[in-house]
C-alpha cells in the first residue's frame, strides 16, 4: 500500500518480525552487552533479541538483547504488556561494514523460520 504523507510517499510492506528486525544496530563498535548477566558478546554470538511494537506505531524498537547463557531465564516473555506486540527472536550477531566510510558496525541476523521466534505476546495478551 502506498500513500502520501506531506512530500514523501509512504509505502507499506508485509514482513515478519524476523526480516523486520534483521539488520538493526546492536551496541556500539563491535561490541554489546547482554542485557542480563552484562558478559560482552560479538560478532558470531548467538544471541536472543527482545523487541515490542505498540498498536498505534509501524516500526518494532529493541528492547534487550541476550547472551546464549541467559536464554532459559530470558527467552520467554512472562509479563506482556497490554497494546503492545512483544516478541523474542533467535540469532547471531554479524559484522556489517560500510566500505564508503571504512566502518563497521554490529548488526542482529535473526535465524530463520518459525523456530527463530523463541516466544510471542500480542497486543490482547497483556494484563
Amino acid at each position: 500500500m502506498t500513500a502520501r504523507n506531506g512530500d514523501h510517499v509512504v509505502t507499506t510492506i508485509s514482513t515478519t518480525p524476523q526480516q523486520a528486525l534483521s539488520g538493526t544496530t546492536i551496541g556500539t563498535g563491535s561490541f554489546a552487552q547482554c542485557a542480563s548477566c552484562q558478559c560482552s558478546i560479538g560478532e558470531g554470538s548467538t544471541v536472543a533479541l527482545r523487541a515490542h511494537r505498540f498498536t498505534d506505531e509501524a516500526r518494532w524498537t529493541t528492547a534487550t538483547i541476550h547472551c546464549s547463557r541467559c536464554l532459559s531465564e530470558h527467552g520467554t516473555i512472562t509479563t506482556p504488556t497490554t497494546g503492545a506486540a512483544e516478541i523474542v527472536v533467535a540469532g547471531r550477531l554479524t559484522l556489517r561494514g560500510d566500505a564508503a566510510t571504512q566502518s563497521h558496525r554490529l548488526v542482529f541476523t535473526a535465524d530463520e523460520g518459525p523456530a527463530a521466534v523463541l516466544d510471542y505476546a500480542g497486543p490482547d495478551d497483556g494484563h
